[in-house]
């Protein structure tokens, strides 16, 4: 959401990415302003995901025919913005929904969100137990 209303704020393609960091493999997510895939924390704002929690791959998580969309795909470098605040696909890019998939690798027990981004630009926070279908 930061990166949608900076985009839209700064009239600029902006790009939200996230990185594993330091030995621990604690994840952070910031907005890229100068898109060069490096977080530069004096001027790019970012956070930390708790140091259990991380993303996920979408053969680790149930089944994403319960969320009902036509076509979903996990965004491989970062989620773009453009200054309407809809998302960049970047040239020959096709619409899709974009979804990140989040759960505490080591516990499947505490079950497995999803942010899906459509391509207006909205969101929609999904949960699921292993096994389960999608919120």
């Amino acid at each position: 959401q930061r990166t949608r209303y900076d985009a839209i704020r700064r009239n600029i393609i902006t790009t939200s990415r996230a990185a594993q960091v330091g030995g621990g493999g604690q994840w952070q997510v910031w907005v890229d302003y100068n898109n060069n895939g490096v977080l530069d924390a004096a001027t790019e704002p970012y956070i930390l995901l708790p140091s259990d929690m991380g993303f996920v791959a979408q053969d680790q998580v149930p089944s994403v025919a319960s969320m009902n969309y036509n076509i979903v795909r996990v965004p491989a470098n970062g989620i773009s913005f453009n200054s309407r605040g809809t998302v960049d696909y970047g040239v020959g890019g096709a619409p899709a929904v974009l979804v990140v998939f989040v759960a505490v690798p080591n516990d499947p027990s505490y079950g497995y969100r999803a942010i899906a981004l459509t391509p207006a630009g909205k969101t929609k926070i999904w949960q699921a137990s292993a096994g389960g279908r999608w919120r």
